[in-house]
């Protein structure tokens, strides 16, 4: 899941519950939240040469796609661990949705590809 950690966690949890209904997912689906594959504390180490070699980028490589979680201000579209994520996505031609919060509670999947 790749997002900004500054929206409210209800809208995150209400986008990553609408993909998994747009989806048909069952409870048992699993997600991966982006910043738990670094360690936070010490990204410097974490990322090394090129952030292409980063534990978050080899997590994403075997992943099945992803998911954006997208705040009201569009801050996700700045970020450039999202940009990275992105253009691995891309690059491998994943599966790839955006799921937006319209209000607390409430959220859409604005896109879905195959």
């Amino acid at each position: 899941i790749s997002h900004w950690w500054g929206e409210p966690i209800i809208l995150f949890v209400a986008c990553v519950a609408e993909h998994a209904r747009a989806f048909l997912l069952d409870e048992d689906a699993l997600y991966w939240v982006c910043a738990y594959a670094n360690n936070q504390s010490c990204l410097e180490d974490e990322i090394g040469v090129s952030p292409l070699q980063s534990p978050f980028s080899m997590a994403l490589e075997i992943s099945d796609g992803a998911l954006v979680v997208m705040d009201s201000g569009a801050e996700t579209l700045g970020r450039a661990w999202c940009a990275l994520e992105n253009a691995i996505v891309s690059r491998n031609q994943m599966r790839y949705a955006v799921s937006a919060a319209q209000s607390a509670g409430a959220a859409v999947v604005v896109t879905l590809s195959p």
